[in-house]
Parts: C-alpha cells; sequence; structure tokens
C-alpha cells in the first residue's frame, strides 16, 4: 500500500489535532506526519501513533516534499499558504470556507460526489458540518422519495469557532454555575445559556455565490455544489432573514 507524507496546517487547534486522531484511529498510511502551525507553536511536541511530532511553523516551504495536506486553519491562513501547497506538489484538502464557493474547487462530500476529485486542480474543499450531516441524509431519503423542498435550520455549538471560543465559555459557564445567575458576568460575549444569530460575514454579489444577501453559512448550504444531489434541483427555503441556518446554540 502507499505510503502518504501528509502535512496538517492548523495542526494545534481543535479541528487540527482531531484530524490527527482520526488518522491514527483509521490506520491512514501516513510515512510522515508534518503538523504545521503558527510560529509562536513551533516546536511544540503533539502525540501520534505512540510517539511524537515536532510542529512546524507556517511558511511556504513547510509543504515541500507533502503529498497531501489537510487544512484546518482559519479561511485568510488558507489562502495564503494554497499557492505554496499546491507550487510543492501537495494536494489540499481544506476544511475552511475559503473555497467553498470558488468553482473552480470541487465541493466534496464523499458519501454524494466522491467523483468530483477527479477535476481537481491541487484544492479539495469540504462543506460545513451542517451541510456534510444534513446533505448525507438528505441524499439518502431523496433516493427512496424524492424531495421538493427543504426549510434547513442549524443549531451549533460555540466549539466550531475554535479552542479559545470553547474554553472562555467554559469559562463563563462556571462563574455563572457557582452565582446562579447570568447577570453577574458580561454579557457582551453573549454565549452562555444563551441561542443567537451566528455574527458571520454576510455574502455579496458575485465571488460564485447563486445566492447572496444571507450570512455566509447560510449561502454554503444553499450554493454548496453537492446541494442538487443529481436530482434536479432541491429548493432550500430561505427564510425571511436568510439566517436559518447559521445560528449557535448553548
Amino acid at each position: 500500500m502507499k505510503q502518504f507524507r501528509v502535512g496538517i496546517l492548523g495542526a494545534t487547534g481543535a479541528v487540527g489535532r482531531e484530524m490527527m486522531k482520526i488518522l491514527e484511529e483509521r490506520d491512514f498510511p501516513v510515512a510522515e506526519l508534518r503538523p504545521i502551525a503558527s510560529e509562536r507553536s513551533a516546536g511544540t511536541k503533539l502525540p501520534f501513533r505512540g510517539g511524537e511530532v515536532s510542529v512546524v511553523a507556517a511558511s511556504d516551504s513547510a509543504f515541500e516534499g507533502l503529498d497531501l495536506v489537510l487544512g484546518a486553519a482559519e479561511n485568510d491562513i488558507a489562502k495564503q499558504f494554497a499557492p505554496a501547497i499546491v507550487k510543492a506538489g501537495a494536494v489540499f484538502v481544506d476544511n475552511s470556507s475559503a473555497f467553498r464557493l470558488d468553482k473552480d474547487v470541487p465541493l466534496v462530500i464523499p458519501e454524494i460526489n466522491p467523483e468530483d476529485v477527479k477535476w481537481h486542480k491541487g484544492i479539495i474543499s469540504n462543506p460545513n458540518c451542517t451541510t456534510i450531516v444534513s446533505l448525507v441524509a438528505i441524499n439518502a431519503l431523496n433516493q427512496i422519495s424524492p424531495i421538493e423542498s427543504i426549510v434547513a435550520s442549524s443549531y451549533q455549538a460555540v466549539s466550531g469557532a475554535g479552542v479559545c471560543i470553547k474554553d472562555g465559555l467554559m469559562d463563563r459557564c462556571e462563574i455563572v454555575n457557582n452565582s446562579g445567575s447570568a447577570s453577574t458576568i458580561d454579557q457582551s460575549g453573549g454565549t452562555v445559556r444563551n441561542c443567537f444569530i451566528h455574527d458571520n460575514t454576510v455574502v455579496g454579489e458575485g465571488g460564485g455565490a447563486t445566492v447572496t444577501g444571507g450570512t455566509l453559512e447560510y449561502c454554503t448550504l444553499v450554493n454548496n455544489k453537492s446541494t442538487e444531489l443529481k436530482t434536479g434541483g432541491i429548493y432550500l427555503n430561505q427564510g425571511k432573514d436568510k439566517t436559518a441556518v447559521a445560528q449557535y446554540c448553548v
């Protein structure tokens, strides 16, 4: 079996660490694992397969010699290093939203449209958690009985915003639980015992999006190139405020 030299961009974050765990759990054929993160994390040791691997500082040269790079970093980081990854000859499978609406980048859910990886040009994007979980189920149901319309609502965990936000929420929850009242802390964060509209970028005209005017989370679901499911197109109800799929629930 072929062995792959794998890099993880954003390896020290919550998603990056989970990627490392899954590579190990599934016994993915890794000849070399190269965790890549910010300069301040360089040299940090991370556990992998009973040993440790050292974090490499992100730079254009950090991707040389790799076959596959898994992206677990923010949009700006993904966009910054994507050209260097492709130039190095690696395939960049990105978990951010940086390329999800790019018509030249395949947006793939393996259970639905795995064949689209064949036309990649060095970058493969995957949808967000809302889209993947929803469409895998919807696709299966649609094979049995064609779906005419969908009203989509998503309630997501704050942990999706990263380790720092999650840890901050836990600290705030402890304060509230000890005091018995959420009014005892600064409510500007708004996350404790709350459900609120996700403060997300509003998508404007252009950029490959066919539906605009809603949050990025919403437009990603509606514009996802996998949502048609080869059924002639499923209509997703936008709702009055176009934010139904863009909420966090704590």
